[in-house]
């Protein structure tokens, strides 16, 4: 679906990748703050509207966004967005694109948790993991990043092969279930809602106290009927069930092929930046860094922000703060001219 509209015809297109909700929320203030001529196309997972099966795999993921993608636009170059959990499908689908003949300058990455945890044992596990331990294994972490980074034509041939682990439709469905059950999973989906929408969706600990497991996604329901009558109860459902599904997918893909086009990376500062970019560097030879500092939140989201996971309240964050989408926007429309 068209963002923006562009205001020279000429230039091709920029693709947004939708993230975990499947959705484009996540890039309304970014759209605001890019000023390239280009239009401004958002592909979003057909799951919501009931177009794809729950348990589709990876590749079949990717097909149907391929062919959305070139719907729109038949040939390259091609210009690709992708935040958060969406970085994975934005990898495989400019790797696809370039292996089909096409060029795609740049293909932007935007904070994703991670590139490769298909196994707990797997480099981008332990570095996800790494963040939220102590600093002495951040460092030796680090400290084997740099040494893949060093060894990169090794570690990439070693790495090299696709995984994909399928899940059922029974697998899927008991994932969404016990996400629904959990008050964590559903007081972290309800502040995103609120964050993209500004709509009064949050629950806090407190009402989320006096209820039990079986209570939780029911009641944000009910607060999204009060809150937005005119929303379709049916496509939140599926937004959170996509949301909670997504990781699945995600998990399973790994920058295993070497990636020759230009890539940007940006992620907020923090203690964890510069990990994602240890595990692309084997793979992605032609890989750009930039880490901005987020702003003071505003009220607003300060108190939303209390809902959410503090081990990624940055990575939350940053997509709605004015300070780190501002220059996001500038990086990006160099990377665009």
């Amino acid at each position: 679906m068209t963002l923006r509209g562009g205001t020279d015809p000429a230039p091709p297109p920029v693709f947004l990748i939708a993230s975990a909700g499947g959705t484009l929320g996540a890039y309304e203030k970014l759209t605001e703050a890019l000023r390239t001529p280009r239009e401004i196309i958002g592909v979003r997972d057909p799951y919501v509207w009931g177009g794809r099966e729950a348990a589709s795999g990876f590749r079949a993921w990717i097909d149907l966004y391929l062919s959305a993608i070139r719907q729109r636009q038949p040939r390259g170059p091609y210009h690709l967005v992708a935040y958060s959990s969406a970085g994975a499908f934005g990898y495989e689908i400019a790797r696809r694109l370039r292996q089909e003949g096409d060029d795609v300058a740049p293909l932007a990455l935007i904070d994703p948790p991670s590139m490769e945890r298909s196994s707990p044992e797997a480099f981008g596990s332990r570095a996800m993991n790494s963040r939220f331990d102590r600093p002495y294994r951040r460092w030796a972490i680090r400290l084997e990043g740099w040494w893949r980074a060093r060894a990169a034509a090794t570690v990439a041939a070693a790495e090299a092969g696709p995984v994909e682990i399928p899940v059922s439709a029974a697998q899927f469905s008991e994932r969404v279930l016990r996400a629904r059950r959990n008050r964590s999973s559903v007081r972290t989906f309800a502040a995103l809602m609120q964050l993209n929408s500004g709509m009064p969706f949050g629950i806090s600990e407190s009402e989320f106290s006096a209820l039990s497991p079986e209570q939780c996604f029911p009641a944000f329901l009910d607060r999204v009927r009060n809150a937005a009558p005119e929303l379709d109860t049916g496509a939140v459902e599926r937004i959170f069930d996509q949301y909670e599904g997504l990781q699945v997918p995600a998990q399973q893909a790994r920058p295993l092929h070497r990636y020759e086009g230009r890539a940007l990376l940006v992620e907020p500062e923090g203690i964890g930046c510069g990990l994602i970019e240890l595990q692309l560097r084997p793979h992605v030879p032609n890989l750009a860094c930039r880490a901005i500092h987020l702003g003071p939140p505003d009220a607003r989201v300060a108190a939303i922000a209390g809902s959410l996971s503090h081990r990624l309240r940055e990575h939350y964050l940053c997509m709605r703060d004015d300070r780190f989408v501002r220059e996001l926007g500038a990086e990006l429309d160099r990377a665009l001219a």
